[in-house]
């Protein structure tokens, strides 16, 4: 029925009617690129905007553990004999492990923290015979100090005593 009364109409109006459709369709591809490119940007912005918070999150837990790691190497080489240190430290790194963990949003960064936490306490608990062990060796060295200035005293005295009395000492 459209097509029998547009057959009727005169060729200048077929070619102006044509032309509004070409007009229309054109006007309805620029609407459709158009509202296409807004989603797009929006969606583009919304993924840089997430990927960014996560880059930030994950630099700024990278730079926490490359501290931590600091940290446990300083703690390493102080801890030896140095019982307050120890335990202040100890509870220190612990925490900071925590709070590493606490502000990670990596969930596949949880279980070697946790792992993390688990061997560092086991050292510590090392650490802490290590401070035992050195403390009852100082200990016996000043005992065999002690003992070994009383035999040079008893000899001492009994050199003299010994000169004294006239005998030899060589």
């Amino acid at each position: 029925m459209f097509f029998k009364k547009f057959s009727t109409l005169r060729l200048t109006r077929q070619i102006y009617f044509a032309n509004a459709l070409t007009a229309l369709a054109f006007l309805l591809l620029v609407a459709i690129i158009v509202t296409t490119y807004r989603v797009i940007e929006k969606r583009s912005i919304g993924v840089i905007r997430s990927d960014m918070d996560r880059v930030v999150n994950n630099s700024s837990v990278v730079r926490e553990i490359s501290t931590l790691f600091a940290e446990l190497d300083v703690f390493d080489r102080a801890f030896y004999g140095n019982d307050e240190y120890l335990r202040a430290q100890s509870e220190t790194l612990l925490r900071h492990i925590s709070e590493i963990a606490s502000q990670s949003a990596n969930s596949q960064l949880q279980q070697p923290l946790r792992s993390l936490a688990n061997q560092l306490d086991s050292f510590l608990v090392r650490c802490t015979g290590v401070n035992a062990s050195l403390k009852v060796r100082s200990a016996i060295d000043q005992e065999i100090e002690r003992q070994l200035d009383e035999l040079e005293n008893l000899i001492s005295r009994l050199l003299i005593a010994a000169t004294l009395a006239g005998e030899d000492t060589a």
